[in-house]
């Protein structure tokens, strides 16, 4: 893996780190969901899991997990090998 600097953050435990961290994540797990490669039970939608700045993606697939995890890749400009 390439090293990368950081150029912006936000403060761990300011007052805004929380909201700032959920309006970033809504429009990932919107993408994530055009995919259509989650796991859903009724209408729930069950392809991305989070809690506080862990994310679990979850598939039917194999192939799907990929998708999911070259869009999370994309969206942070990080590859993964």
């Amino acid at each position: 893996m390439t090293p990368f600097c950081v150029s912006s953050s936000v403060p761990q435990g300011g007052v805004l780190s929380s909201l700032l961290f959920a309006v970033y994540v809504d429009d990932l797990i919107a993408k994530l969901r055009c995919l259509h490669w989650y796991v859903h039970i009724g209408s729930l939608f069950y392809g991305c899991i989070y809690y506080a700045d862990d994310i679990a993606l979850l598939s039917c697939i194999c192939y799907g997990l990929q998708k999911l995890l070259d869009i999370c890749s994309a969206w942070i400009g990080v590859g993964y090998k």
